[in-house]
Protein backbone atom coordinates (compact mmCIF):
# COMPACT_ATOMS: atom_id res chain seq x y z
CA UNK A 1 0.00 0.00 0.00
CA UNK A 2 1.42 3.22 -0.87
CA UNK A 3 1.17 6.27 1.41
CA UNK A 4 -0.41 9.66 0.04
CA UNK A 5 2.97 11.12 1.48
CA UNK A 6 5.24 9.31 -0.32
CA UNK A 7 5.24 11.48 -3.21
CA UNK A 8 6.19 14.38 -1.72
CA UNK A 9 10.53 13.84 -2.07
CA UNK A 10 11.51 17.63 -1.74
CA UNK A 11 10.51 20.21 0.97
CA UNK A 12 10.48 23.67 0.88
CA UNK A 13 12.04 25.95 3.89
CA UNK A 14 10.86 29.34 3.51
CA UNK A 15 13.11 31.88 5.65
CA UNK A 16 11.40 34.91 7.85
CA UNK A 17 11.75 38.02 5.83
CA UNK A 18 14.42 40.87 7.17
CA UNK A 19 13.34 44.28 7.66
CA UNK A 20 14.12 45.77 4.27
CA UNK A 21 11.42 42.78 2.73
CA UNK A 22 9.12 43.40 4.83
CA UNK A 23 9.21 47.44 4.35
CA UNK A 24 9.19 46.33 0.42
CA UNK A 25 6.44 44.15 0.60
CA UNK A 26 4.15 46.86 2.35
CA UNK A 27 5.32 49.92 0.23
CA UNK A 28 4.02 47.63 -2.66
CA UNK A 29 0.46 46.44 -0.93
CA UNK A 30 -0.26 49.96 -0.23
CA UNK A 31 1.42 51.58 -3.82
CA UNK A 32 0.69 48.62 -5.89
CA UNK A 33 3.88 46.57 -7.90
CA UNK A 34 6.10 49.57 -9.76
CA UNK A 35 9.75 49.86 -10.55
CA UNK A 36 10.68 52.95 -7.94
CA UNK A 37 9.62 52.26 -4.64
CA UNK A 38 10.69 55.69 -2.87
CA UNK A 39 7.74 58.01 -4.60
CA UNK A 40 4.26 56.98 -3.78
CA UNK A 41 2.40 56.38 -6.87
CA UNK A 42 0.07 60.21 -7.62
CA UNK A 43 -2.93 58.04 -8.53
CA UNK A 44 -3.58 56.20 -5.16
CA UNK A 45 -5.98 57.59 -2.84
CA UNK A 46 -3.80 56.27 0.03
CA UNK A 47 -0.71 58.06 1.33
CA UNK A 48 1.27 56.52 4.16
CA UNK A 49 3.51 57.84 6.39
CA UNK A 50 7.00 56.74 5.96
CA UNK A 51 7.77 56.91 9.61
CA UNK A 52 5.07 54.35 9.95
CA UNK A 53 5.66 51.69 7.35
CA UNK A 54 9.29 51.70 8.55
CA UNK A 55 7.66 51.26 12.04
CA UNK A 56 5.47 48.32 10.87
CA UNK A 57 8.32 46.77 9.30
CA UNK A 58 9.84 46.56 11.97
CA UNK A 59 7.38 45.64 14.36
CA UNK A 60 6.00 42.90 12.20
CA UNK A 61 9.34 40.02 12.65
CA UNK A 62 8.54 36.87 11.97
CA UNK A 63 5.46 37.86 9.51
CA UNK A 64 5.15 36.48 6.16
CA UNK A 65 3.54 37.81 2.63
CA UNK A 66 -0.13 36.94 4.07
CA UNK A 67 0.11 38.16 6.66
CA UNK A 68 2.30 41.32 5.79
CA UNK A 69 -0.71 41.77 3.28
CA UNK A 70 -3.69 41.94 6.05
CA UNK A 71 -1.39 44.10 7.60
CA UNK A 72 -1.49 46.69 4.94
CA UNK A 73 -4.94 46.29 4.13
CA UNK A 74 -6.64 46.67 7.68
CA UNK A 75 -3.48 49.99 8.12
CA UNK A 76 -6.15 51.45 5.02
CA UNK A 77 -9.00 50.04 6.90
CA UNK A 78 -7.99 52.00 9.88
CA UNK A 79 -7.69 55.11 8.40
CA UNK A 80 -10.37 54.94 6.39
CA UNK A 81 -12.78 54.56 9.17
CA UNK A 82 -10.45 57.26 11.07
CA UNK A 83 -10.75 59.65 8.34
CA UNK A 84 -14.36 59.08 7.61
CA UNK A 85 -15.13 59.64 11.37
CA UNK A 86 -13.24 62.82 11.14
CA UNK A 87 -14.79 64.23 7.76
CA UNK A 88 -18.33 62.80 7.65
CA UNK A 89 -19.13 65.10 4.70
CA UNK A 90 -15.85 63.43 2.73
CA UNK A 91 -17.28 59.98 3.00
CA UNK A 92 -20.78 60.69 1.41
CA UNK A 93 -18.65 61.71 -1.63
CA UNK A 94 -19.53 65.44 -2.06
CA UNK A 95 -15.83 66.83 -1.87
CA UNK A 96 -14.33 64.74 -4.16
CA UNK A 97 -11.95 61.71 -3.37
CA UNK A 98 -9.94 62.35 -0.13
CA UNK A 99 -6.11 61.33 0.30
CA UNK A 100 -6.01 59.16 3.01
CA UNK A 101 -3.30 59.36 5.08
CA UNK A 102 -1.77 56.20 7.33
CA UNK A 103 -0.14 57.49 10.23
CA UNK A 104 1.33 56.33 13.58
CA UNK A 105 -2.19 55.36 15.18
CA UNK A 106 -3.51 53.39 12.16
CA UNK A 107 0.15 51.32 12.34
CA UNK A 108 -0.56 50.73 15.64
CA UNK A 109 -3.89 49.79 15.92
CA UNK A 110 -3.63 48.11 13.11
CA UNK A 111 -1.22 45.90 14.20
CA UNK A 112 -3.11 44.56 17.11
CA UNK A 113 -5.65 43.58 15.25
CA UNK A 114 -3.63 41.26 13.50
CA UNK A 115 -1.50 40.39 16.26
CA UNK A 116 -4.96 39.17 18.00
CA UNK A 117 -5.54 37.20 14.29
CA UNK A 118 -2.42 35.45 14.32
CA UNK A 119 -3.32 34.08 18.02
CA UNK A 120 -6.94 33.23 17.76
CA UNK A 121 -5.77 31.23 14.25
CA UNK A 122 -3.29 29.82 16.27
CA UNK A 123 -5.14 28.96 19.17
CA UNK A 124 -3.30 30.59 21.88
CA UNK A 125 -5.82 31.13 24.82
CA UNK A 126 -6.27 34.69 26.46
CA UNK A 127 -4.79 35.12 29.59
CA UNK A 128 -7.67 36.75 31.94
CA UNK A 129 -6.36 40.30 33.13
CA UNK A 130 -6.04 40.02 37.06
CA UNK A 131 -6.30 43.07 39.49
CA UNK A 132 -3.90 42.49 42.23
CA UNK A 133 -5.73 45.40 43.77
CA UNK A 134 -8.49 43.39 44.81
CA UNK A 135 -6.00 40.60 46.64
CA UNK A 136 -4.21 43.49 48.48
CA UNK A 137 -7.72 45.08 49.86
CA UNK A 138 -8.62 41.10 50.94
CA UNK A 139 -5.76 40.58 52.52
CA UNK A 140 -5.64 44.04 54.60
CA UNK A 141 -8.66 42.84 56.24
CA UNK A 142 -7.30 40.22 58.00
Amino acid sequence: MLCWYSCFTHSLEVDALNESQRLEVLNRCIYGVKKDLTTPKTTSSIEADKAALESAAKQSVGMQHRGLNFLAAQMAITATMRESDQHPAASNGKSGTPKIEIDESDMIASLNVCRKRQTTKMGTPEIPKVSWDVCIVCLASF
